[in-house]
């Protein structure tokens, strides 16, 4: 069966008991007032089926199965995002650390992979010498170094 049918099965179930309620707990062949004659008598019985109409049983998913496979999912999946999360915010807590730290001689990596070294440091650019011998200079962003070179190798925070 879909998943429609089974709801529209709930949906007539949950209608036929709402509307014989009232009935669940007389026998068979009572009458419309549930086995009940006169108006003194059975007064204690009605108050018992109030508290009995008060207990309802658990809400379940409308496809027949309980909620908690799907909550369970759903706390799974919240967890794995705010860990990743938490990961990312520290690597660029590092990252913006070492910018901050720049200073005039340290060898750099660029995003795009040039190799060069700190002439001067600015606001939001830095000057590289990428050729000595040349004395060639470019102007970077900031933001565009993606890690200190130490002795040839790179920084770990590189080493991914």
């Amino acid at each position: 069966m879909t998943c429609r049918a089974l709801r529209v099965l709930a949906l007539a179930a949950s209608l036929a008991i709402a509307g014989g309620a009232a009935f669940a707990d007389a026998p068979p062949d009572a009458g419309p007032n549930g086995g009940q004659t006169g108006a003194g008598e059975g007064q204690g019985q009605t108050k018992d089926k109030d508290k009995d109409k008060d207990k309802q049983p658990a809400p379940q998913h409308p496809c027949g199965g309980s909620m908690t496979l799907p909550l369970v999912l759903l706390g799974g999946l919240m967890l794995m995002i705010m860990m990743s999360s938490r990961g990312k915010k520290k690597q660029q807590a590092k990252h913006n650390e070492m910018l901050s730290g720049l200073k005039k001689g340290d060898k750099v990596r660029t995003i795009g992979g040039i190799l060069g070294s700190v002439v001067e440091v600015r606001d939001d650019e830095v000057v590289l010498r990428i050729d000595d011998n040349a004395n060639t200079r470019m102007r970077v962003v900031r933001r565009a170094i993606a890690g200190q070179v130490i002795d040839g190798k790179k920084d770990d925070e590189d080493a991914r």
